[in-house]
């Protein structure tokens, strides 16, 4: 008797002839990669199980806690962004503690910048350390301008004729609401230090931080 393999009938059926019929089982032929696309078994493996794979790392990136807050990986680069920037800002701040350096700079320049020319009028007057401003027929009292600028990424004497402008003003408004016209005896007075002069005043600049204290006498001149 002739035994053949065939696909044609159920295993164990005899066919007319006397031949044996041996049918392969359906499961061997899910291997072959024509059936799903293209790539291996395999490949198509790493696919199935690589995207869920992905989705938990995604959801782990951030997550919220049971407020509404959010925690995980975003979370962690918003803190350590915030955390980065207080440090920057210490580290910038400490020098401009640590420095103050005192200069004694020139009024006249200071006055002739172009900011001092467009922000002084000409309807008060302003008379520095001792020199005689006229006969004074009302005296309206002494006040004090305390001024401090930002002198970060600029030169002490860019700073200090600033906030020198600054503490003028603040002089100029003084001296209108008290009905005056003038300031006389002007003298500096950072940090307490009282010094007059005619020509120069005191300014004190650090990394970040200038500041100018001017004292003087509100008038009304004749």
């Amino acid at each position: 008797m002739k035994s053949a393999i065939s696909g044609s009938q159920p295993a164990g059926d005899k066919g007319g002839n006397g031949t044996q019929t041996v049918q392969f089982p359906p499961a061997a032929q899910t291997f072959s990669p024509a059936r799903r696309g293209t790539g291996t078994h395999a490949d198509r493996l790493l696919r199935f199980f690589r995207v869920p794979r992905l989705r938990i790392i995604q959801a782990t990136l951030v997550r919220t806690d049971a407020f509404g807050n959010e925690t995980g990986i975003r979370q962690m680069r918003k803190t350590s962004f915030l955390a980065l920037l207080v440090a920057v800002f210490l580290i910038a701040a400490s020098p401009s503690e640590a420095r103050d350096t005192r200069h004694m700079l020139s009024i006249q320049r200071a006055l002739a910048t172009a900011d001092a020319r467009a922000k002084l009028e000409s309807d008060v007057q302003f008379v520095f350390g001792r020199a005689a401003g006229g006969e004074a027929l009302r005296h309206l009292g002494t006040f004090t301008a305390n001024r401090k600028t930002n002198a970060f990424n600029k030169s002490d004497t860019e700073a200090c004729n600033w906030v020198f402008l600054s503490a003028l003003i603040a002089l100029q408004e003084r001296a209108r609401r008290e009905g005056g016209n003038a300031v006389v005896n002007i003298r500096s007075y950072y940090k307490k230090n009282e010094v007059a002069s005619e020509t120069q005043f005191e300014c004190g600049a650090g990394t970040m931080v200038a500041g100018v204290t001017l004292k003087g006498d509100v008038v009304s001149l004749e």
